[in-house]
């Protein structure tokens, strides 16, 4: 594929892999104009390297929302211009862009003592965000999956944000939330760890689907990610409560690669339960409604296609994170995958969502650190 500079979902990939170097005194709005990253996970920048605040995520042309990666030997330059921002390609002026403006609800109370985004935040200019339980048990035995910063990260720069949340919480912050910022929340994003007893997680997660339900508008859809279960009771209750879509994170295709990098889940849950657990979940909540998670750069991209193709003959959707290095991680030295590589992945990635009739998570905006809404609206093409 030809790289084409004029192209925002090109200049995402490339900035994904490339990454992008900045000056430290332009970002001196962030965390009062702009949004502020709020570290739920994901530790890829060394922010005390920088004296401001780092922003949530770059907004380009288009709709287009890709994750900040510093990298000071990047060709890439994200700079200020008057009262907006610009990416530049080698000191050449290449696309226009901004940061996402920071929510009005961040600076609200729920209570004496707690802010609204320590409950509940924004990613990027749509989707409002709710990390529930900060817990993943296979910490706990040395089992967590190889590139997840999840514990490291609440212990460092996402110290701030509440370890769990209670539907409770979520009614207070969310209400808050709808009065300041309607008009942004589109999608509702719900994560959660991973849970010794799935019983009591996914209920969790019935409960807090159940208020949210009842705050947002009807039009506005819930997305969860979640380890997986083949108890169907449980998957029914879900859809019930008012779920969308539903992901499960299987992260590499390939078997033994699943066994090198998720250990835990290996271990606790493994890998022919996983798929199973694919198919029953789409059984009950229909086609493409159910999306497979995947990390792109981990494994070859024989394998990763190979994956793409499974699940999409079967209806499933193909969710991909684009690999980063998190410090404090057994693969924080890996490098990031090529542009070559994401270039050729998001054309088997084209040809497959439209072969199968599929669609991502959020296809207005997107994920920052993942290319599916571009590859959905045929930027790659």
């Amino acid at each position: 594929m030809k790289i084409n500079l004029k192209n925002p979902a090109h200049i995402k990939l490339l900035l994904l892999s490339n990454g992008v170097k900045f000056n430290n005194n332009d970002l001196d709005e962030v965390g009062e104009k702009y949004a502020e990253n709020r570290y739920y996970y994901n530790t890829s920048n060394e922010t005390t390297n920088f004296k401001n605040k780092l922003p949530s995520e770059i907004l380009l042309p288009h709709n287009i929302e890709t994750s900040l990666y510093y990298n000071n030997n990047s060709d890439f330059e994200l700079k200020k211009r008057q009262n907006t921002f610009a990416i530049f390609y080698k000191k050449n002026l290449i696309s226009k862009a901004t940061l996402n403006k920071r929510p009005f609800f961040f600076n609200e109370l729920i209570s004496n003592n707690i802010h609204c985004n320590q409950a509940i935040s924004m990613y990027g200019r749509y989707t409002l965000g709710i990390f529930s339980n900060a817990y993943c048990f296979f910490n706990q035995t040395n089992n967590q999956c190889k590139f997840c910063s999840l514990k490291h990260t609440r212990e460092t720069t996402g110290e701030n944000n509440l370890f769990k949340i209670t539907a409770g919480l979520v009614k207070k912050a969310l209400q808050i939330a709808v009065k300041t910022d309607k008009k942004r929340i589109k999608y509702i994003m719900h994560t959660c760890g991973t849970h010794h007893n799935e019983n009591i997680c996914y209920k969790e997660q019935i409960k807090i689907i159940n208020t949210t339900k009842k705050i947002v508008d009807k039009n506005v859809t819930q997305h969860l990610t979640i380890m997986p279960t083949l108890n169907d009771q449980l998957i029914i209750g879900l859809m019930n409560s008012g779920l969308n879509s539903l992901a499960f994170d299987l992260e590499v295709f390939d078997k033994k690669l699943f066994s090198k990098y998720c250990p835990g889940k290996e271990k606790f849950f493994g890998y022919e339960n996983f798929i199973d657990s694919f198919l029953l979940a789409k059984n009950i909540f229909g086609h493409s409604n159910i999306k497979a998670g995947f990390v792109g750069g981990l494994e070859p991209l024989e394998s990763l296609e190979k994956g793409m193709h499974f699940f999409g003959q079967k209806g499933i959707s193909i969710a991909i994170n684009v690999f980063h290095p998190d410090k404090n991680t057994p693969l924080s030295n890996k490098q990031r995958p090529t542009s070559e590589y994401l270039f050729k992945m998001v054309k088997i990635q084209s040809r497959i969502y439209k072969k199968y009739n599929l669609k991502p998570v959020f296809p207005i905006g997107g994920r920052r650190s993942s290319l599916d809404s571009e590859v959905y609206k045929n930027l790659f093409d």
